[in-house]
């Protein structure tokens, strides 16, 4: 049975999220200018394992955003507040692009809530990005402006989650690092993450995109299942 629920958070702001399944809780946490619906493909074949719950970010999907900016501190405080309202304790995470800077941040700065972390083509540093993209994100952001419609989700994009190396080596949660090949996430940035994280699997998927969770589900939730189900995840694998 899915329960949708919503919170009002500290500064006023309405978070939409979902609950669907039995067993061990699994955050979900999707990309920029999406929604819980990017995981659709998850949902149904990790309900049977873990209770998901699917997060609207704020300023996405079904959530609002009372605050004049948006930056990944405040969505991780965001998701505090979800975890003490329902009372859980502790969670895996799993985090696509922009959630994954959102779940690395949260991880950073509430690991005591955290039993495994996934950061799939996450980017701690905008120059993680490849240049294109950049670019492309520039030209996203003029356009935002010039209609007057999405303009900090947008900006998101080029923020950095203020994460440094040092906050990198101090997450000691089993951690899977996944990244399509031709992401527009650098592989080289996502090998540098996984060199600081002391409990480190990564997982570079040949010929895939950036959208790699959605065009080849079956084989995404293989390897997110085979590593959240892996006993110990303590040794370093790239």
């Amino acid at each position: 049975m899915m329960q949708k629920k919503s919170l009002i958070v500290s500064d006023g702001t309405k978070i939409y999220y979902e609950i669907i399944g039995m067993g061990f809780p699994l955050v979900m946490l999707h990309g920029n200018s999406g929604s819980g619906r990017t995981f659709n493909n998850q949902v149904a074949f990790f309900k049977d394992y873990f209770t998901c719950i699917v997060v609207d970010s704020r300023g996405h999907g079904r959530s609002n955003n009372t605050s004049k900016i948006l930056e990944f501190k405040q969505m991780s405080n965001d998701l505090y507040e979800i975890l003490d309202a329902e009372k859980i304790v502790k969670a895996h995470l799993l985090g696509f692009s922009d959630g994954g800077n959102i779940a690395a941040r949260f991880v950073v700065d509430h690991p005591e809530y955290v039993e495994k972390l996934i950061l799939n083509a996450a980017n701690l540093r905008v120059s993680g990005l490849h240049l294109h993209f950049r670019i492309l994100s520039k030209l996203e952001i003029w356009l935002a402006k010039l209609l007057k419609h999405n303009v900090a989700v947008k900006k998101l994009i080029l923020k950095e989650t203020e994460i440094t190396v040092k906050d990198l080596q101090k997450i000691k949660q089993p951690t899977l690092i996944l990244i399509g090949q031709f992401d527009v996430v650098s592989s080289a940035h996502s090998r540098n993450i996984a060199k600081y994280i002391p409990k480190t699997v990564l997982k570079i998927v040949p010929n895939a995109k950036h959208s790699f969770l959605r065009k080849s589900p079956i084989s995404y939730n293989k390897i997110v299942l085979a590593f959240l189900q892996e006993v110990g995840n303590n040794e370093k694998h790239f």
